[in-house]
């Protein structure tokens, strides 16, 4: 558990200077020992390629034998990766086994992430009374996104129930393309308790310190609100520009947009930004595309940095010849 609390205080440079690759090298001597906090931190540092070479196989390896010990954080992450195709085969009904797992145990990230399975129909009929359990369950514990969605269910039921009275079907629920689920904030490193060594860390710690992340569909809180009206959807543009994530609305998609370029000024500062309206299967879906660029090879090495920076982040080149 020392090593641990070492581990995190440079993993998030409290007290210290940050240094990822001192705090991997405590986060693997605590590991070893089987301290499931350790190999759920160590398993972020390898999936980030933080203090040390990207290596998904790795994270997966470390978080498996967190979940095994039923360690909340690590089923969430790798139910992440099931759900998503990271660095394994993906599988939705394991990835809703592992959420479902980590809910009960009160993560408020895992409570969100069941949440969108329930709304978006990631492997089971939307359900989206199923959808507002979980949500409502994640916003008491503060979850940033769950009140959102909550007041977006909201108004999707309330449309439902009046257009059941005037129509043969109720409106579909918008999907995010091809299942990609939204990933909440990355759980950060929890520090160890100072109790004995044979007494298992508390499953409903806070953690230490946040650890900032840029993903495909979310962010660590949400976006303030922008004073200008958002993009009217549109098709996809002409020409060459870089698909940048699928988003349940085209609202969510705009504050994508914000957060990216943000995080990664220097490669979107001088695109602009157009959501394109696409619907499959009688669902709609907004894709958020960034351009134009000159060339498609100059759209893939844009995609290899934003990647390198961030291996979870969608960055497809599409248009053009």
């Amino acid at each position: 558990r020392a090593q641990h609390n070492v581990a995190v205080m440079y993993d998030s440079g409290r007290g210290v200077t940050a240094d990822p690759v001192e705090a991997r090298q405590w986060y693997e001597r605590a590991a070893a020992k089987g301290l499931p906090a350790s190999q759920n931190n160590l398993g972020m540092l390898f999936s980030k390629g933080r203090g040390v070479e990207p290596d998904q196989a790795r994270a997966i390896e470390l978080w498996t034998a967190a979940a095994r010990q039923g360690y909340p954080l690590a089923e969430f992450n790798l139910g992440l990766a099931y759900a998503n195709g990271q660095g394994v085969e993906k599988d939705l009904p394991r990835a809703r086994e592992l959420f479902q797992s980590a809910a009960a145990k009160k993560l408020p990230d895992a409570q969100f992430a069941l949440g969108q399975v329930y709304y978006l129909g990631f492997g089971v009929e939307p359900d989206l009374k199923e959808a507002r359990r979980w949500f409502e369950l994640a916003a008491a514990r503060g979850y940033p996104d769950a009140r959102e969605m909550l007041a977006k269910l909201d108004q999707e039921l309330a449309a439902t129930s009046t257009q059941a009275a005037t129509a043969p079907e109720p409106e579909p629920t918008p999907p995010v393309e091809e299942a990609a689920v939204t990933e909440p904030a990355a759980p950060a490193p929890e520090p160890a308790p100072a109790t004995s060594a044979a007494e298992p860390p508390a499953a409903e710690a806070e953690p230490a310190a946040a650890e900032t992340t840029t993903t495909t569909t979310a962010a660590v809180s949400p976006a303030p609100e922008q004073d200008v009206a958002p993009a009217k959807p549109n098709a996809e543009p002409a020409g060459i520009h870089l698909w940048l994530g699928s988003l349940p609305t085209p609202e969510r998609a705009e504050r994508q947009w914000t957060q990216m370029q943000e995080s990664f000024a220097d490669l979107f500062q001088s695109m602009g930004m157009q959501v394109a309206e696409v619907e499959r299967d009688q669902r709609k879906f907004y894709r958020l595309l960034a351009g134009p660029v000159p060339d498609r090879d100059q759209g893939k090495e844009i995609c290899r940095l934003l990647q390198e920076r961030d291996p979870e982040a969608w960055c497809k080149v599409v248009g053009g010849p």
